[in-house]
């Protein structure tokens, strides 16, 4: 951080010696322009839409760094910051999201905006705290402590809330619990805002899960549920159900599991987009690099050979900087990923197994399976009786691995559920609105990401063998449709499986 912006100035130092001017000037209809794009860019977020949000916004930050200072209010820049800082922090590139919170502080600090220097301050706390920086989260929570002249009741709020996270993170999980209530507390007997309590009761039911108090869990998780509906936090939602998918998992309530396991995965299909995120994030990166290219070409036109030596040389720091860096968020975006995914098989492994369990009691007392075929055509428009076919189709897909099979075919899959082909696409169809190859080939992915995660019997494998092994007879059919579905390639995955910085 402290080298970027030492590099950043040294460049700016150099081109208004040798230039004596300023970058060009951007007059009011740009600057109102540019307002809207950062309403836009908001509504966006509130949405949901956080690649849309994420796009509208760097196009903000890419002119604004081009215009004098005076010539965008600064408010609007701190919006900007804070929402991109929001963004990043939201798919775990903590890196990035400390860089805008910082950016955004100091642009707070400038223009003496003492809240949102608070929210900045809570922030940057909270964040120091996922990434295991105890130091940083002490010192923001501190100043945070320190400001003047903003509201008390919301300082004591984001002194508490910050207070918890770094118990929780650095000291006693069950004493955070307890600061947690004590915010939420707070926030009632100070008439603060509702949306304020999601973060804690996201932290309390997570902490009852891990200790095996599901009872206490899912009480905390249905508040929760209720609240982040109610006020439409997107992410939040997505949280909440991942959270109950689990706790579900844990009781042994298949069905509950598999309904927020359906939800979650569509929620956060429509939420987050990785794949994108990280092509978005990383197109924008390069865009700022073609900008410094093109200021060093035309620095170098009108300097002596000397002085074109030293820009060249700030130039090679800057780029081997800016690439080091680059890696660096790459690295951590794709651990993260890669997390995400592992958390995923892990869950749908518990669940896997639930269901073997189930049909095998289910077996035991009937001594043979329930499902009949459809007896007939009229009974196609039925509702009640698609979902029916529909649920044997997930029974079946989560009991056994006959689609890893190249020459799996709807015909088959009708024949091991007990109905007919036109029956099975169009349940397939009606509950997922995927057509048949695509159905599969998603249950296929999951098993190679599951696979992939056996470092001892898969870490090795070719890409090839593992396709094979799956069911797909094309490797490049896999690495593609691996890509879209877990946000990076097979290769990498398992790759990262076998890597200690996982752990």
């Amino acid at each position: 951080m402290v080298t970027k912006r030492f590099l950043k100035a040294i460049a700016t130092l150099l081109f208004l010696f040798f230039t004596g001017s300023c970058a060009p000037g951007h007059d009011a209809e740009e600057s109102e322009r540019l307002r809207e794009y950062v309403v836009q860019g908001k509504v966006q977020y509130m949405e949901g839409d956080y690649n849309s949000a994420l796009s509208t916004l760097q196009k903000v930050l890419g002119s604004v760094r081009d215009m004098p200072a005076d010539k965008f209010p600064s408010i609007d820049l701190q919006n900007t910051y804070l929402l991109l800082g929001n963004i990043h922090f939201a798919f775990g590139d903590y890196v990035r999201a400390g860089e805008y919170y910082e950016s955004g502080l100091d642009e707070a600090r400038k223009t003496r905006n003492n809240e949102n220097e608070l929210i900045f301050l809570n922030d940057l706390a909270i964040m120091a705290c996922y990434s295991g920086n105890r130091e940083g989260a002490i010192k923001y929570n501190e100043e945070l402590m320190m400001l003047r002249g903003v509201d008390i009741h919301r300082q004591k709020y984001f002194n508490l809330i910050t207070s918890a996270y770094i118990e929780h993170t650095f000291g006693s999980p069950s004493r955070s619990v307890l600061m947690m209530k004590d915010a939420m507390r707070y926030i009632d007997a100070n008439q603060l805002d509702p949306l304020m309590k999601l973060s804690p009761l996201s932290e309390i039911s997570e902490y009852f899960e891990q200790n095996n108090r599901l009872d206490s869990a899912l009480y905390y998780l249905k508040t929760y549920e209720s609240l982040a509906s109610e006020l439409n936090v997107p992410d939040m939602v997505a949280d909440n159900k991942r959270k109950f998918m689990r706790v579900y998992t844990k009781m042994g309530d298949t069905a509950a599991a598999l309904k927020y396991q359906e939800e979650y995965f569509t929620h956060i299909d429509s939420l987050m987009n990785p794949n994108r995120f990280i092509n978005l994030s990383n197109s924008f990166q390069q865009e700022n690099q073609l900008k410094t290219s093109k200021f060093v070409d035309e620095l170098k036109q009108t300097v002596t050979n000397q002085k074109i030596l030293i820009i060249l040389i700030v130039f090679i720091v800057l780029f081997v900087s800016t690439l080091l860096v680059y890696r660096s968020r790459t690295k951590k975006v794709n651990i993260q990923l890669f997390k995400r995914n592992k958390e995923i098989a892990e869950i749908e492994d518990k669940v896997r197994a639930i269901e073997y369990s189930r049909l095998a009691d289910h077996t035991n007392e009937s001594g043979t399976s329930s499902e009949q075929p459809e007896q007939s055509v009229g009974e196609e428009k039925d509702s009640s009786k698609m979902r029916e076919v529909f649920n044997r189709i997930l029974t079946f897909m989560n009991t056994d691995t006959m689609y890893c099979d190249p020459d799996f075919s709807l015909i088959r899959l009708a024949e091991a559920v007990g109905s007919n082909t036109k029956y099975v696409s169009q349940s397939i169809n009606d509950f997922t609105g995927k057509n048949f190859r695509t159905f599969i080939n998603e249950y296929r992915i999951r098993e190679a990401r599951r696979r992939l995660l056996d470092v001892e019997n898969y870490g090795n494998v070719t890409m090839q063998y593992l396709a094979n092994s799956v069911g797909f007879s094309s490797t490049s059919t896999f690495n593609s449709a691996f890509r879209k579905f877990t946000g990076m390639t097979p290769s990498l995955y398992q790759q990262l499986g076998k890597s200690s910085e996982i752990e």
